[in-house]
């Protein structure tokens, strides 16, 4: 949190707002409340590659999502999901799903589902990418980026 910090000192200088997202920190504030408020702002990382045969790709990776954002907003005040599936070539794609829990389990699914649908129809076959939103953010690899034994 102290290096985020400073990079948003850094960065942002004496702006009324900013916003940092680093690999297991994310960190916001502005001159209003923004608690319990959804807010559509993000960005996406990605890689630029795409796989082979992505039509087996891509849907493995909307039935992962689907099941995430399923039991993330279900999950009370965790609102976290992650978990592997193997598409029908036998590749495996790692998720991951998760809200901040100042917002509601509707809006958690809201911003999940909003996230979701515009990484499938932005990035098609892309074998990774991260949707940094202001609420939530949604991660899929086809490698191991979280710890698959707690599962």
């Amino acid at each position: 949190s102290q290096r985020a910090r400073s990079t948003v000192q850094q960065s942002c200088g004496n702006a009324v707002g900013g916003r940092i997202w680093m690999d297991v920190c994310f960190l916001r504030y502005e001159n209003y409340s923004f608690l319990g408020k959804l807010d559509s702002f993000g960005m996406y990382t990605y890689i630029t590659s795409n796989v082979s045969n992505s039509d087996a790709f891509d849907a493995a990776l909307e039935r992962l999502f689907r099941k995430l954002s399923g039991e993330a907003a279900a999950s009370g005040s965790e609102l976290y999901a992650s978990g592997i599936i193997t598409d029908s070539l036998s590749r495996k794609i790692y998720g991951l799903v998760q809200c901040w829990r100042d917002i509601s389990s509707n809006d958690c699914t809201t911003c999940l589902s909003d996230t979701i649908n515009s990484m499938l129809a932005t990035y098609p076959g892309n074998p990774g990418v991260q949707g940094l939103m202001a609420n939530c953010i949604v991660r899929y690899e086809i490698y191991p980026f979280f710890n698959s034994t707690a599962l």
